[in-house]
């Protein structure tokens, strides 16, 4: 995904090694993979959908600095942009994190708070307590 090859990681054969532990593990993670791949492929459709849903193609340059764009017919812009009110791609396509996220055995995302970004005081019957 994401105009790279994925890293090899071979899929685990049942029955392929005595011990059950280890056995256990490899197939848990066998499902956590497969989990993620789904789950990233569906992301993937979704940002697609989002970014075609708002793409319009270029008819036309005119001159150097603007140009003609396929609008929609119910649209009631002017079909012709001056290079200054489009945006500019901002980013390096090229650093794509390989890190995958932390997830339990039965596949769930663990998520943890870095750091709490604000408490307050609750007052009770027995004193106050910090949340």
């Amino acid at each position: 995904m994401y105009g790279q090859p994925p890293p090899m990681l071979s899929t685990y054969e049942k029955g392929t090694t005595r011990n059950e532990e280890v056995e256990r593990g490899l197939m848990a993670r066998d499902k956590v993979v497969a989990k993620v791949k789904n789950e990233l492929e569906k992301a993937h459709g979704r940002m697609k959908k989002y970014y075609d849903q708002d793409r319009r193609d270029v008819l036309e340059q005119i001159g150097e600095v603007a140009y003609k764009l396929e609008l929609p017919s119910t649209s009631r812009l002017h079909l012709v942009f001056h290079v200054t009110v489009l945006k500019k791609r901002v980013g390096n396509s090229s650093l794509i994190s390989s890190d995958l996220p932390a997830f339990d055995t039965e596949g769930n995302l663990l998520i943890r708070p870095i750091t709490a970004l604000r408490y307050r005081n609750w007052k009770k019957r027995c004193g106050m307590t910090k949340l």
